[in-house]
């Protein structure tokens, strides 16, 4: 072929089909990702706002717990958009983290580890509506029994939260299938709150 064109100038049309064909099959071009090139088009979009409430667990790389986390992820409004869905995922995904990163001080106010300052917000919330609502006695009552147990859940949480970010020894294992049998007639708060403190002074302290 190359003899051939260097004869004929390179303008004959099998020349110019015979010296194609032999580039195209030396240099084969790779496949193109055509569902990437793949466009979605709408006029409007609309995610209206989200409100959560979850309890949230993390055990990797350390144990980060968050209980009663209430979050309302604002409503979103996109008008004439012209994208591929890998860039409108990631566009939604970065305003998610954007939006968390704002909102970083509910999360860390929902923090066990923290004492979860957001629940004894509420509790003291609650206690003093029923203070100024209730009558004296009854008021009283609500507040002292809400005080008591914003304290008695932070210091739970705390303890707990210490106790499983140390390692554990057979002490602590046989300690923790004890626990899960727990006992009968006792309070659901009170129970928590010795299975907490009982767990964290084990991993605190090794006797």
């Amino acid at each position: 072929v190359d003899q051939h064109a260097d004869e004929c100038g390179k303008t004959c049309k099998a020349c110019k089909a015979g010296i194609t064909d032999a580039v195209d099959n030396a240099y084969p071009l790779p496949p193109l990702p055509l569902a990437e090139f793949r466009y979605i088009c709408f006029a409007e979009l609309v995610v209206s706002s989200l409100p959560l409430c979850v309890d949230l667990q993390l055990s990797s790389p350390v144990f980060v717990s968050f209980t009663g986390l209430t979050l309302t992820f604002p409503e979103v409004r996109l008008a004439g958009v012209a994208t591929t869905r890998f860039v409108l995922g990631q566009e939604l995904l970065a305003h998610c983290i954007a939006f968390l990163l704002l909102n970083s001080p509910v999360l860390l106010s929902s923090c066990d580890l923290l004492g979860n300052p957001a629940q004894i917000y509420r509790h003291l919330k609650t206690g003093l509506s029923d203070l100024l609502s209730l009558p004296l006695r009854d008021g009283v009552h609500s507040l002292a029994r809400h005080v008591s147990s914003a304290s008695l859940s932070s210091v739970s949480a705390v303890s707990d939260s210490i106790r499983r970010n140390l390692p554990t020894g057979p002490e602590g294992a046989a300690l923790q299938v004890h626990a899960a049998a727990g006992e009968e007639g006792l309070a659901a708060g009170t129970r928590a709150l010795l299975d907490g403190v009982g767990r964290g002074l084990v991993g605190v302290v090794n006797w």
